[in-house]
């Protein structure tokens, strides 16, 4: 109930394994540099903080600008024609229906706050200055969990072939102590110790297997690739 809960499934739809052994995944064949790269380009957080940065750096511009004086320029322009009235042709006399006007404007505008301004643009570069360390704290960490993981998928792999081959010799001890058995050379408790360590073997060499293919899929997401 708790994975159909977690994957979105209906509660009364029935779930088929995919394989129902336990298999191992294939070794990446990405070095630790592409494994990095791959994390730093893929990264949702990473990718957030470089927005977040590129924001908080206009924002603090825009802080510091507002202290400076705001000038503006332009035309303004106005017409008012009324062919069915007389025009009046007298310099002295404004008619409002027959005109035309134009005018060049030049303004500024200055919001002086002397302590307050400063103020803004300390908070904002105090902001700032906590993102860009988060940034390095982020360009470090991620490498940093990128390599763990892939130490520990290739320390896994190199276990899991190891184990392989233990598992392997001691099933061999198993069918010859059996062999020997049925021939009657050899007792019943030796291939009760045999079946045993074959037994312990295996589930090692199952438990590595299931260890290292957590890892690897680990590595795939703290580089950022979802599958």
């Amino acid at each position: 109930e708790g994975l159909k809960l977690l994957t979105g499934l209906d509660r009364h739809e029935e779930i088929q394994l995919e394989d129902r052994r336990l298999r191992a995944v294939s070794l990446p064949d990405k070095t630790l540099e592409e494994w990095i790269d791959l994390a730093l380009s893929n990264r949702v957080e990473f990718k957030q903080v470089e927005a977040d940065l590129a924001a908080r750096r206009a924002l603090v511009q825009a802080k510091r600008a507002s202290k400076k004086p705001l000038i503006f320029a332009g035309i303004a322009g106005s017409i008012a024609l009324s062919p069915n009235r007389d025009r009046l042709d007298n310099p002295h006399v404004f008619d409002p229906f027959n005109y035309a006007a134009i005018s060049p404007l030049v303004g500024m505008h200055w919001q002086w706050e002397e302590d307050a301004q400063p103020a803004r643009v300390a908070q904002e570069q105090a902001e700032l200055d906590a993102l860009v360390h988060k940034a390095s704290f982020a360009r470090k960490g991620i490498p940093f969990q990128v390599t763990e993981q892939y130490h520990y998928v290739q320390a896994k792999h190199t276990s899991m072939l190891a184990m392989k081959k233990s598992a392997q010799s001691a099933r061999r001890w198993m069918i010859a102590s059996y062999t020997d058995f049925e021939a009657g050379l050899e007792e019943a408790e030796k291939i009760l110790t045999a079946m045993q360590a074959y037994v312990l073997a295996y589930a090692e060499y199952l438990k590595i297997v299931n260890d290292y293919n957590n890892h690897v899929s680990r590595l795939n997401s703290v580089s950022g690739v979802y599958e």
